[in-house]
């Protein structure tokens, strides 16, 4: 094979393999979820109210948290990207919980609780998880793939939204700036 053929194939492979990951990362959403990954926005709009029970029998209402910014992530124990995000996760709840910064998780798992338990003890979750449904997405504007986290300040007004994972390093970025 002559040196331009091989810098062709080569190319075309790294192509796929990159469509690949995307589409088993749950990124490849619409270009709209593409662009909010990229660009912080200012205030889009109000984000709509829900009260769901916690994995500990709590209620949980989100106009209730005490927040000046709320991290609301949509997410499931059975995807590998979403695993990926949730120790950054853990980590900056513990970091800026003096700054009234509040982590929600919105499982997707269908077991419900049964599902996410094990996970959340083994990981350490230190944030309160609800389970999630179709219309609770739609609420938000429809949730593309998972994971998907919106950003909320303390107003609940949707600041931002990430579709597929949001760095740790993206992530506290962002949220100092809110604050």
């Amino acid at each position: 094979m002559m040196s331009g053929e091989h810098n062709t194939v080569w190319s075309l492979f790294l192509l796929g393999a990159v469509m690949v990951l995307l589409v088993v990362s749950g990124c490849a959403g619409d270009e709209d979820s593409r662009e909010a990954v990229r660009s912080p926005v200012a205030v889009l709009e109000a984000a709509p109210d829900f009260e769901r029970v916690t994995m500990e029998g709590d209620t949980l209402r989100l106009s209730e948290l005490d927040a000046s910014a709320i991290v609301l992530n949509f997410w499931a124990t059975w995807c590998a990207p979403c695993r990926v995000e949730i120790p950054g996760f853990i980590a900056i709840q513990e970091e800026m919980d003096a700054e009234r910064v509040r982590f929600v998780g919105v499982s997707f798992d269908e077991d419900g609780f049964e599902a996410v338990r094990p996970y959340a003890e083994e990981m350490g979750i230190n944030y309160p998880l609800v389970i999630g449904d179709d219309a609770l997405a739609s609420d938000f504007g429809g949730v593309p793939g998972l994971p998907t986290t919106f950003l909320l300040d303390g107003g609940l007004h949707i600041r931002q939204r990430f579709v597929g994972v949001v760095d740790e390093e993206t992530l506290r970025s962002v949220l100092e700036d809110m604050l």
